[in-house]
């Protein structure tokens, strides 16, 4: 992808006018390269190969995460952290995880102290909060507004009800309903008006009074550049952001100013409530927002590593005075030290090492050879008197053919076990919270900052002028006892490229008769060098290692991808996050199966504000009855007979976006849905194996409309 300095590229801002220039918008894919991209210090991040979590977490420390996270959902959790009885009745729940020892628990406690002052002030919590992270909220959004937005949707849920779908419907989840698609009647390259001479929509002129012209084709990034990044461009179609202006005249302090796309402005009361939940997902865009390549917070626990036993000291010493050969020098000093590793050698061999694949068959410390009760076991000493004798002798010549080191360090392997880095240990809490990382341990792994600069992000002091852009989308879910399980999402981030979407809201409105619903978050990763693999290492203690990262055993060599948790979103949670998450919702259940259920929200995707893409202010509405509704108002058509007005409708060209056969319905036929944006996304999908090793094998996926 190519980078640009600033000099290259002058965005128009909401309210700018190009009336003096015969031009389309100067924005991305139009009259700009689709895939312009700034440089990474001069926007915000993403997680499609931009943002990676560095370094890898630690177990434990996602072990803390998610205490942290159960104890915000608890009620008054704010104020039970500063309540002793109640803290130890959490701390008996926390503890059942091995991980979370007293250490780790009293960070728990300071960090959630902490929290709840912040929940005080802001009425928000942040969670998974490692270099990208979550925020939620139960309590800024108010009850009104979910009433609200329940019978505000009403109608839209009815129309939705009236939706022609193919006769195949193979590819089709009826359990989802999108009543606001952004992905529906998108900006699609070669087919979609805009306007030009500085024209624009207006909520009370959706067309406008300037010229269109349609916009041009865009070749396949594909085609023309790196053949994996390419997938993560969508030359066919774009979403269409609506515009937001900061007003402070206005009670949220922000106002809709170009339509929302498929969704019609007469709709007020759902306009309204739907920028009152911008204005509070602003709040929460500040705190998680990724600017860079700089993570939010820095880690809890460093990654560093230990064993127990440690390698014995008389080991040690003789290895650093192996400047004389002891053996032949100072051979009764070689014979204490010879007796200490014969009596080494018998203690009990480590629970990994005995049941996760040490080399049995080639271990020169089970050779048969040596011992024969390896081979046979029935063997004992009182049959052969001398066997004994012939046993010891036999070890003793393995001791002076391998050598001592040799020995010992064999043998420690097998009994060892990775002990977890503790929080605490290479920076107590106050330090962290401080940025101050710079005490240092000796079994750390590899370099680490000495420090982490905190940063806030101001979106309405730093964009004041020119606005946000952000998409909308309104979405159900509908679980039936004839289907009691809607299934969960695949990993995914939200939108392509030529997006720029840096950040999620979702606000959930209304959910009854559904277990728990949540959605899970990773992240990219990459380990750094030393991490896994160390050459100090062995293969029978993957067991160890995978339990140290968290990784799955058989995902070990592929780590590009950190699982970090699931956070619930029940019915008046306002859940935000960065686009350097993948996320996933999870599988929605009916609670009693024998009433059906449904988890109904709205989805804000932000636009980077660095950037200014296509939106509603650039293209009018492509839906034929919404031009139809507006020539109603500008020509008398009360004399003409029904029949007449749909034959004129059905017969008109050029003029009309679309054509009144696909309007009203999601696909008119299944070829309709071949040559869609849906399907050409979809038929993309690629195995993450093919991609070149600076992907680090991450997991891809395009967010779509709806599970196939």
């Amino acid at each position: 992808m190519s980078e640009s300095d600033d000099s290259d590229y002058s965005p128009l801002t909401s309210e700018s006018d190009d009336s003096d220039d015969y031009r389309p918008p100067q924005v991305p894919g139009i009259e700009l390269p689709l895939e312009y991209t700034l440089p990474a210090d001069k926007r915000f991040s993403h997680g499609l190969h931009d943002f990676q979590q560095r370094p890898r977490l630690v177990q434990r420390e996602i072990s803390i995460l998610r205490v942290i996270n159960e104890i915000t959902d608890k009620q008054d959790w704010y104020q039970g952290v500063f309540d002793d009885e109640v803290v130890l009745s959490w701390k008996a729940d926390a503890t059942q995880d091995p991980l979370i020892n007293d250490t780790a628990w009293d960070w728990c406690v300071a960090e959630l102290q902490d929290k709840a002052h912040i929940y005080e002030e802001k009425q928000h919590v942040l969670v998974l909060d490692v270099a990208s992270r979550v925020c939620k909220s139960d309590a800024v959004v108010p009850g009104s507004i979910r009433s609200l937005m329940k019978a505000a949707t009403d109608p839209l849920r009815l129309e939705a009800g009236k939706t022609k779908m193919p006769e195949d419907q193979t590819w089709y989840n009826s359990q989802v309903i999108d009543l606001v698609n952004p992905s529906f009647l998108d900006l699609s390259f070669g087919n979609t008006h805009v306007f030009w001479w500085g024209g624009k929509t207006e909520l009370d002129n959706l067309f406008g009074s300037s010229w269109i012209d349609c916009v041009e084709d865009q070749q396949d990034y594909y085609d023309r550049q790196d053949p994996c990044l390419g997938y993560l461009w969508n030359c066919w179609s774009q979403w269409l952001p609506s515009e937001v202006q900061f007003d402070d005249g206005t009670a949220t302090g922000v106002r809709i100013t170009s339509y929302i796309n498929n969704l019609h402005p007469r709709n007020k009361t759902l306009y309204k409530m739907i920028e009152q939940v911008i204005s509070l997902a602003i709040e929460h865009w500040n705190d998680v927002l990724v600017f860079g390549q700089n993570g939010r917070t820095p880690p809890r626990v460093k990654m560093s590593y230990s064993f127990d036993p440690p390698y014995p000291d008389w080991a040690e010493n003789y290895a650093k005075s192996q400047d004389r050969d002891w053996k032949r020098h100072d051979p009764q000093r070689y014979e204490q030290v010879r007796k200490k590793v014969r009596e080494y050698m018998n203690l009990p061999d480590g629970y990994n090492y005995k049941n996760e694949g040490g080399d049995v068959e080639h271990d020169p410390l089970l050779n048969p050879e040596l011992d024969p009760r390896q081979s046979n076991p029935g063997i004992e000493p009182t049959t052969d008197p001398g066997l004994q004798d012939k046993i010891e002798q036999g070890y003793f010549d393995y001791i002076d053919d391998h050598g001592i080191n040799e020995t010992v360090m064999n043998k420690w392997k097998r009994i060892r076990s990775l002990v977890h880095p503790d929080a605490g240990d290479t920076y107590n809490y106050n330090d962290w919270k401080r940025g101050r990382l710079s005490n240092h341990i000796d079994n750390c792994t590899h370099h680490e900052q000495a420090t982490h600069d905190y940063y806030t992000v101001d979106l309405r002091k730093d964009f004041r002028e020119q606005g946000l852009q952000v998409v909308v989308k309104l979405s159900d879910i509908e679980v039936s006892p004839e289907k009691p399980e809607c299934k969960g999402e695949d990993w995914h981030l939200a939108s392509n490229l030529n997006e720029h979407v840096i950040g999620t809201a979702i606000y959930c409105y209304d959910c009854e008769n559904i277990i728990e619903p949540c959605i899970s978050f990773s992240t990219e990763t990459r380990p750094q060098e030393g991490e896994v693999g160390n050459k100090e290492l062995e293969m029978w203690e993957l067991e160890q290692i995978t339990k140290l990262f968290g990784i799955e055993k058989d995902l070990l060599w592929n780590v590009g991808v950190q699982e970090l948790g699931s956070v619930a979103i029940p019915e008046g949670r306002l859940l935000s996050f960065p686009n350097t998450l993948w996320h996933r919702r999870e599988p929605m259940r009916l609670n009693d199966k024998t009433r059906p259920g449904h988890w109904r929200c709205l989805v804000l995707y932000l636009v980077d504000p660095y950037y200014r893409i296509c939106s509603t202010r650039n293209a009018p509405p492509q839906q034929q009855q919404w031009w139809a509704a507006e020539a109603y108002h500008k020509i008398d058509f009360s004399k003409f007979p029904p029949e007449i007005l749909q034959i004129i409708m059905d017969e008109v060209g050029e003029g009309w976006p679309i054509s009144s056969t696909r309007d009203g319905s999601r696909f008119a036929s299944r070829s309709e849905y071949d040559n869609s944006r849906y399907y050409k996304i979809l038929k993309r999908g690629i195995d993450p194996s093919t991609f070149p090793e600076s992907t680090y094998n991450a997991r891809w996926n395009c967010h779509e409309y709806n599970e196939v």
